[in-house]
Formats: structure tokens, C-alpha cells, sequence
């Protein structure tokens, strides 16, 4: 399956790419229209960039795995009955993206079964860009690893 993970973890790129380019066209843009939307016990905001952004990946995601489960923050879950499932949260910093702090990213990731596979964090204003699979983590693609303080 190493393979096959790096095609996902290409694609993960390649939709990171694509809302990297939407979030900084809207940054401190005037075309934000935000809405307080109810998350269980709490209100969180919600703006039509994050709409636009899971819409888009969740529509690329369709056209390369149409098979696959999708579960986005804004939209819910969209069960195929598959191994695989997408999960999307297209801005992730809201309250940031909406005030102009550049302190926010595209969050991707994607599970096989119970497993997560790969992540993804995408903070295109700071042009920093995450990643993992299941043995190694990433930043612009150097290999990062934790200290070894306890």
C-alpha cells in the first residue's frame, strides 16, 4: 500500500495547492460575508470562503475517488460505504482569517478503516505546509520529528 499512499499524498497536495490559492485571493478581502453557525454547545463563525473551499475539494475528491467517504466540517458526512474517508476542515482559524491574523490553514486528512494515513495542514499565508503518513512527518518538505524531551 506505500504505493498507493504516495498517489493519495500527491492528491493531498494537490487539493491543498488549490485552497491555498483561494484563501489567500479572499485574505482581508472585503468579499467575506460571515454567519455564526451552531456546533453542538457551541456558536463558531462560518464564512461562505469555507463553503467555497469544501465544496471545491469535496468536488475534486469526487472526481479522483468517486468511491470514497467524504466527512467535511461545513457539510457533514457523506458515507459510500467505503475503507476510505476524506476529511476535510477548509479553514481552520476562522476567527484568524476573518481579523487578518495570518495564523490559519486547510486542514486534510485521510483514514483507511480506523487508521489515519495521512495528514495534511497547509498555512498558505505563512507558506508553510505540513504533512505525515503513518512513519514520517514533514515540513516544505524536510523530514521534522518530535524532541526527545519528556
Amino acid at each position: 500500500m506505500i504505493l498507493e499512499n504516495k498517489k493519495y499524498l500527491s492528491f493531498s497536495h494537490q487539493l491543498a495547492d488549490t485552497a491555498g490559492k483561494i484563501l489567500i485571493k479572499n485574505y482581508k478581502s472585503k468579499k467575506i460575508s460571515k454567519a455564526i453557525k451552531n456546533k453542538g454547545m457551541r456558536n463558531e463563525l462560518v464564512t461562505n470562503i469555507d463553503f467555497m473551499i469544501e465544496k471545491k475539494i469535496k468536488k475534486l475528491i469526487n472526481s479522483k475517488f468517486p468511491k470514497h467517504n467524504i466527512l467535511g466540517e461545513e457539510s457533514g458526512f457523506t458515507n459510500k460505504q467505503s475503507y476510505f474517508t476524506w476529511i476535510i476542515d477548509p479553514i481552520d482559524g476562522t476567527n484568524a482569517f476573518i481579523t487578518g491574523v495570518p495564523l490559519f490553514g486547510f486542514m486534510l486528512s485521510l483514514k483507511y478503516k480506523n487508521n489515519f494515513i495521512l495528514g495534511l495542514v497547509d498555512q498558505p499565508i505563512l507558506k508553510e505546509r505540513y504533512w505525515n503518513n503513518i512513519s514520517e512527518a514533514y515540513l516544505n518538505g524536510k523530514k521534522i520529528s518530535t524532541s526527545n524531551v519528556n
